[in-house]
This record gives C-alpha cells, sequence and structure tokens, in this order.
C-alpha cells in the first residue's frame, strides 16, 4: 500500500573507520514506491508515527521531528521539545535540510519528493531499521553528523544513507541540524538573553537534543539507548570531539568515530571565542541595518543568508556554551 505525505569514547581503527565509509558511500540505492511496513505505527514520546518498506526490505523512517522547528522567536534559541501530533505521521519523505549555502541533494536521494529542500523548519531525523527488529531486540545505534564545514550540505545528502549499514544488524540514523548563520551566530543581545553568559553553538545543541530524542524512543524501533555510537566526517567528526567533551552530551552515547576533523589538541582547528562569535552578530546586525535582535529575527533566511555572504560574515562553533571550560584543558594530560 501506498503510503501518503502529511505534513504536520571509545577509538576504532582506521580499518574499522574506511569500511564505515565505505558502506555508506555504498547505500544511495534509490527508494522505489513507498510501502506501509507491517506492524506500524510504533508509538514515541511525541505521537504515532509510520515509516515506509525500502527496496532492499529495510524499514525507513524519514523526516521524523526530534525538535520544534526554529522560527520567528524560536530563531537563535536552543530547540525546544516538539509538540505532540494527533494520527499519525507518515515518515516516508525527507523533509527539507537546514539553511546551507550548497550541497543541496540531488533527486537520487533516498525520499526525495522533489520539494523545495532547505529551510528552518528542519530538525527532523531520518531512521533506517532492519526488517527483523522489534521492541526488545536491543540492536547498536549509529547516530550521524554531516558534514560541510558547518556551512554548507544536509543530512538529506544521498550518501549519507543507511540501507547498507542495516544489513549489518545496526539501527542507523541522521540527525539535521542548524548551520551557517542560522545555526552557530552569536550575539551580545543572545548572550543575555541566555542566562547563562553565552550564545551560539545552535546547531551543536541541535545535536544534543537529537540525540536526547534517541534515548527517550529508539527501543521502540529495537534498538539500545544504552549501545549508541555517534560519527561523522569533517564537520561531523568536530561536532563528534565536541560532543565527546561537553557535560552537556554526558550519557547520550559510549562510543564515538571521528573521520577527518577536530576541535581536539594538537592540530584540530581552534573555535571562536565568545567574542569572536558575538563580533560577527553585531557585523551582520549592521550589515541588515537592523535595530534589535527581535528585527534581526524577522528577517527572512534568505535575505539573512544572502546579506551575510555579502558582508562576509562568518559564523563558527564557539567554546562557550556547550562546555563547561575550554575542551583543550580536558586533554592538557595528552
Amino acid at each position: 500500500m501506498k503510503a501518503s505525505k502529511t505534513h504536520h569514547c571509545g577509538i576504532l581503527n582506521g580499518a574499522v573507520l574506511m569500511c564505515v565509509a565505505l558502506v555508506m558511500a555504498a547505500s544511495a540505492a534509490g527508494v522505489g514506491v513507498m510501502n506501509a511496513i507491517p506492524g506500524d505505527p510504533i508509538t514515541i514520546d511525541s505521537g504515532k508515527v509510520s515509516g515506509t518498506l525500502l527496496d532492499s526490505g529495510a524499514h525507513a523512517y524519514f523526516g521524523i521531528p526530534y525538535a520544534a522547528p526554529p522560527v520567528l522567536d524560536l530563531r537563535w534559541r536552543k530547540p525546544e521539545l516538539v509538540k505532540p501530533w494527533k494520527g499519525i505521521l507518515n515518515a516516508d519523505w525527507q523533509r527539507p535540510g537546514c539553511v546551507t549555502t550548497g550541497g543541496l541533494p540531488d533527486p537520487g536521494t533516498e525520499g526525495y519528493r522533489g520539494e523545495e529542500y532547505r529551510g528552518e523548519d528542519c530538525l527532523y531525523i531520518n531512521l533506517w531499521v532492519p526488517a527483523n527488529a522489534k521492541p526488545g531486540s536491543r540492536l547498536p545505534v549509529i547516530a550521524w553528523m554531516h558534514p560541510g564545514g558547518f556551512s554548507m550540505m544536509t543530512a538529506n545528502n544521498p550518501t549519507y544513507g543507511g540501507q547498507e549499514l542495516v544489513k549489518k544488524g545496526v539501527i542507523y540514523l541522521t540527525i539535521e541540524y542548524r548551520s551557517n548563520i542560522l545555526g552557530f551566530l552569536a550575539h551580545p543581545e543572545l548572550t543575555k538573553e541566555s542566562g547563562i553568559n553565552a550564545s551560539g553553538n545552535w546547531g551543536l545543541l541541535d545535536q544534543v537534543a537529537g540525540l536526547k530524542w534517541v534515548q527517550r524512543n529508539i527501543s521502540a524501533f529495537g534498538g539500545d539507548p544504552a549501545n549508541v555510537t555517534i560519527a561523522g566526517e569533517s564537520a561531523g567528526s568536530m561536532s563528534v570531539s565536541d560532543l565527546s567533551v561537553s557535560p552537556l552530551a554526558k550519557g547520550l552515547f559510549v562510543k564515538a568515530i571521528g573521520m577527518s576533523g577536530t576541535f581536539m589538541p594538537t592540530g584540530g582547528q581552534p573555535h571562536f571565542s565568545l567574542q569572536q562569535a558575538e563580533a560577527a552578530g553585531l557585523k551582520l546586525q549592521e550589515a541588515l541595518k537592523a535595530s534589535s535582535l527581535a528585527d534581526m529575527r524577522k528577517v527572512s533566511w534568505d535575505r539573512l543568508m544572502t546579506i551575510a555572504l555579502q558582508a562576509g560574515v562568518r559564523a563558527w562553533p564557539s567554546v562557550r556554551l556547550l562546555h563547561a571550560r575550554p575542551p583543550r584543558e580536558y586533554f592538557r594530560r595528552w
């Protein structure tokens, strides 16, 4: 039956890392006809979801919201909980990815429907589950953080699909997170309203929220919340390094895979300081000719991105907000 669309720290060696990368790259096969999964819907903490049976036999649940849309007054704020829905969410297509400066997925993407493929309403999880998984299976879980320099790419890229990985007996998921100006902008007004003397890193806080969703809900799909591995490449790997030392992510995963990218010494790229991050926010405000943070939140995302690009404003992860102290201190003993 065709499903309908509704809106609504462990360290692994290099050979294993390469294997994971190659298996992921091989998973970009087309999705075929959207078919209902026997036994659906599955009940999670925000409502009921139905997925689609892929040609490979894997069960896919595309576009499950893990946080409220970060729009309007929620722009540049930590992710909020999803408002529960009534009825059944048909999770059979990949929702738009977060706003980027490039790297949009092509029509070969699993679940691609041809709609506009980026926007601010973008905090979704894509989930691939082995056909024999059921509650109580306690399968290991891999959560993927996509690359893109914290400014490009989305989790919807076909390279990051999970059809091949689930053949290994794992549950695999991607966490879409905010990037660029919308994901990492700090500002003195944002720091003041935070109540913790920090701002920025919204995209990394999204990842934490996604991992909390996994802890609350993955057992309903047959996963083991006590056996979660986070993995990422480039900016995704840098995210892994931050999550590995952040007290905010404590207890959310037990293993980590980082491929080509880190904030850790030696050789890692540096974070912005809070002062550098806030300076970028002030520069953007000036370029927008906005009188306040409230006015900046009213600007459409496409104009925001255009002006930021023209003004040369760069938003980048900063050390405050995610860490109790700079990550370099965690690794001083090395």
